[in-house]
């Protein structure tokens, strides 16, 4: 086998060479007086560069040369056949280039691997399925090596991440696979169909066609069931919502001789209309399920998403529980969720009546108004709350001289406060009807307060440190005497260090500046908010200890 054959014996030994030799390589001197050179030269001379010259711009020059052996020479060579003949592709517009490397193969591809910087372009080509997970980590170990420019770790960091969606697909098709190859109908179709709603096209690709085996009886089954997604320990309405609106939409699906779209067949290819019944048939007992639980966020939200529908029975479903008119008066009403209400609106924002979309415009700007007005409060509040820690500070360091531990009621009145100010951005939402939980987090609205909470805290930096310092100093006076200062420093210094270290890890900050120096106010006031809250508590349960020893002692 010669050294061409080998290289082209595997995909993945054609990438590999194509890349330790030519990724963004370019010839090291001054290519226009180098070609004058070349040009001078005999055509033996020129022919043996053109078979041997490991330089693109060479070949480049070489393949259009006024001698017919040159360029068959410079044709037959490695970059020519691998890349250079496919340069011409860099020259289409990007549109066209995204729809051209969605469909083409590896060999095609590898030019725009080469050259192509456009991160869009590239993001479709790492994607071709044609690319597989082992060359893309080979490419991703040659760019770390490489390690030169911007723009290859803007690469570097989409190989990355196109290597893990890849590495999480081959999962979910391996999943796949192995459970329809299960005996259970009832539990294989809910472990197949909780990937339905994937973003990634082959995966739902994979469903359709595993689906293909199971009787209509079968899927029946499985879908009338009163929870069919409690084998993979899923009961929201709302997921089982999504499911039934795309497999109608996949059952719908139509096949053209131009344009070829994902169907959904099962076994012995049923009418359409049959299956699109029996959906329609268990959207409406979800509904009905729904209706009596609307205190339920989850159910609250289905029966929302049902007002999109054109289906006028599900429509009639909908309206029996629940009328546009009531669900707007029940959305605008200041004792419910501002979360769920403005869930309920993006939903809605996509119905296809004018008259409620005008409707919905009306109740964004009252809802709008009512969150600026509960802005203002909170920061009312801010502002109250640090006059009282101000005073108790003063208090404080008026003590200090002779603090003692009868001192404790200032002590904890202090973190009383300290701790009202941390959950400001929450009790926003809680005093308005909502419990504050983790998925509030990700909301916009919470979003939106807690940025505002944020700067307003900021300008209370000062504050916030001079508390810092007079904790610190508390404690060195009120410290056992068999405990040495130089302990004390050394154990409340990596406290500290713990405490910043928890900090950055939390709110995703990666500047190697310490806390006490960064010049960012906001999120400082709040590290040193969250740290006079960690002191305080530790100071409240050091003294009341004492306090307690000193009664047992009497």
């Amino acid at each position: 086998m010669t050294s061409f054959e080998f290289i082209e014996s595997t995909p993945l030994r054609t990438f590999e060479f194509v890349l330790e030799h030519y990724f963004r390589v370019s010839f090291p001197a001054s290519l226009e007086k180098y070609c004058q050179i070349i040009n001078q030269q005999s055509a033996a001379v020129r022919e043996h560069l053109a078979r041997v010259s490991p330089y693109p711009d060479i070949i480049e020059l070489l393949v259009n040369d006024r001698d017919p052996w040159v360029r068959n020479a410079a044709r037959n060579n490695p970059y020519w056949q691998f890349v250079g003949q496919y340069k011409a592709l860099l020259k289409m517009t990007a549109e066209d280039k995204l729809q051209f490397v969605e469909r083409e193969d590896f060999r095609s591809l590898l030019v725009f691997i080469i050259y192509e910087t456009d991160i869009r372009i590239l993001k479709g080509v790492f994607e071709n399925p044609t690319i597989s997970l082992q060359m893309l980590t080979m490419l991703k170990n040659y760019l770390i090596q490489r390690g030169v420019g911007d723009k290859d770790g803007e690469i570097l960091q989409l190989v990355e991440n196109i290597i893990s969606v890849k590495k999480q697909r081959l999962v979910k098709v391996a999943t796949i696979h192995s459970e329809s190859n299960q005996h259970n109908p009832e539990t294989s179709i809910a472990f197949i169909l909780q990937y339905l709603l994937d973003e990634d096209p082959i995966v739902v690709e994979c469903i359709v066609n595993a689906m293909e085996k199971y009787s209509i009886s079968e899927f029946e089954q499985w879908l009338f069931q009163p929870e069919p997604f409690e084998a993979v320990n899923n009961t929201s309405a709302f997921f089982l919502w999504q499911i039934l609106i795309k497999l109608r939409e996949l059952i719908s699906a139509v096949r053209t001789p131009n344009k070829q779209k994902l169907k959904l067949l099962l076994q012995g290819h049923p009418e359409t209309s049959e299956l699109i019944l029996l959906i329609k048939r268990r959207m409406i007992l979800l509904l009905e399920k729904c209706a009596n639980n609307l205190d339920d966020e989850d159910c609250f939200v289905t029966l929302v998403n049902a007002y999109l529908e054109r289906d006028p029975e599900i429509l009639e479903c909908v309206t029996q529980v629940l009328t546009l008119e009531e669900l707007f008066s029940l959305i605008t009403d200041e004792s419910f969720s501002s979360t769920l209400a403005t869930r309920a609106l993006q939903i809605l924002k996509h119905h296809p009546s004018s008259k409620v979309k005008q409707q919905l415009a009306e109740i964004f700007v009252l809802l709008h108004e009512r969150a600026r007005k509960r802005l203002k409060e909170m920061e009312m509040s801010i502002n109250a709350i640090f006059d009282i820690i101000t005073s108790y500070v003063e208090e404080i360091g008026e003590a200090f001289p002779s603090l003692n531990i009868d001192h404790l009621q200032s002590f904890q009145f202090l973190y009383e406060n300290i701790r009202q100010l941390i959950e400001l951005p929450y009790s926003l939402f809680t005093h308005h009807g909502e419990v504050s939980s983790p998925s509030e987090e990700a909301d916009e609205n919470f979003q939106k307060a807690k940025i505002f909470w944020k700067a307003t805290i900021g300008q209370y930096l000062g504050r916030l440190k001079e508390l810092d310092e007079l904790l610190q100093s508390v404690w060195l006076l009120i410290l056992p005497k068999n405990f040495s200062h130089l302990e004390f420093l050394s154990e409340i210094n990596a406290t500290l260090r713990d405490l910043e270290l928890a900090y950055k890890q939390r709110v995703g900050c990666h500047l190697r500046i310490s806390c006490q120096g960064c010049l960012k106010r906001t999120c400082a006031a709040e590290r040193f908010l969250l740290q006079n809250e960690f002191f305080l508590a530790e100071l409240n349960d050091f003294l009341e200890e004492e306090i307690l020893i000193k009664e047992c002692q009497v």
